[in-house]
């Protein structure tokens, strides 16, 4: 193989999609360097000395392999000294890829490998905070352009999930015709949306009249949104208003304010307008609200709908009084 990419490469990673996705790349590499090669795959959970074997040996018609040995910490210990063989075996028409899913396990063996000068590449799960930066350079890495307010609205869309995000960053893509990614995009691609027909409720919750909350809320309930998605887009909105409350006089300049309550910069705005309808106390109260509300539609209660009616009555309530 080329000197750019290793003949052999341990992968570790707690993350299924990241440790997929790299072992995909290591074999579609050495792939091109050597087309003719025959992969063979293997789960280190149920293979034998012989599986290996017949794996590193080729074939009749072809004497290039590349061999793939997934779940590599539950590879049993007397085939350890026969992979760590393979693994440092310096043919140049065998490639060998190793992925390891649980870094904690079978740190003896990934020592042993280590030691043997074996390539390691580690790959960790972004923390939630550092998802919507993950999000931006996975869209650099296919050649769009996504700041970081789109970045964060993605996530808050869709979640933390990077299979998901890195699926839906390909697609956007594909739809624009700029290679940019923006907020306005982002919004119209996801109108329809249940986490952003919980997040329009949860808003209109903030500083909406009654009867539109209602009616928001009634909309979702009967287009299928679950129950459990508006209490949590409710709840994670009253939170970032609380921070907001806590903070807006502590912190100078927006970008800090915005890292600080947790929401992209262009948020900020919002949570102004919204933080003229409440005090403290009642976010506080109203949070609380929420938790029991969520513990009802969860299975506590016996009426979803019932319960997310009276939780949008009691968080009006706490606004107006407030």
């Amino acid at each position: 193989m080329a000197a750019e990419t290793p003949r052999t490469l341990v992968i570790v990673s707690d993350n299924e999609y990241l440790l997929e996705r790299a072992v995909a790349q290591f074999i579609a590499q050495a792939k091109a360097q050597q087309p003719d090669a025959e992969l063979s795959e293997l789960d280190a959970a149920d293979i034998t000395a012989g599986d290996i074997a017949e794996a590193a040996g080729g074939s009749l018609f072809s004497a290039a392999v590349i061999v793939s040995i997934a779940n590599l910490e539950l590879l049993p210990k007397e085939l350890h000294g026969q992979v760590l063989e393979l693994a440092r075996d310096d043919a140049a028409e065998v490639c060998v890829v190793l992925a390891q899913g649980n870094p904690k396990r079978g740190a003896a063996f990934l020592g042993q490998l280590r030691d043997a000068g074996v390539p390691f590449r580690e790959l960790a799960t972004p923390k939630s905070w550092e998802v919507a930066r993950w999000a931006a350079e996975e869209a650099r890495a296919l050649g769009a352009r996504m700041d970081k307010d789109a970045a964060e609205l993605l996530v808050a869309t869709l979640g933390t999930d990077l299979r998901t995000l890195s699926a839906a960053i390909t697609q956007l893509l594909a739809d624009s015709t700029d290679g940019e990614i923006t907020v306005e995009q982002l919004t119209r691609y996801f109108s329809g949306r249940a986490e952003i027909t919980s997040f329009a409720v949860a808003d209109a919750v903030l500083e909406s009249p009654l009867d539109q909350t209602l009616a928001k809320l009634r909309w979702a309930l009967d287009s299928g949104v679950e129950p459990v998605l508006i209490t949590a887009a409710i709840g994670r909105a009253l939170t970032q208003l609380g921070k907001y409350w806590e903070l807006q006089g502590q912190v100078r300049h927006d970008k800090d304010l915005a890292d600080r309550v947790g929401v992209p910069t262009w948020k900020l705005k919002h949570l102004a307008r919204q933080s003229r309808h409440w005090r403290p106390e009642a976010i506080g109260r109203s949070i609380i609200a929420v938790a029991n509300a969520d513990a009802q539609v969860k299975g506590a209660g016996g009426n979803p709908g019932y319960e997310m009616e009276n939780l949008v009555l009691r968080l009006y309530r706490e606004r107006v009084a407030a």
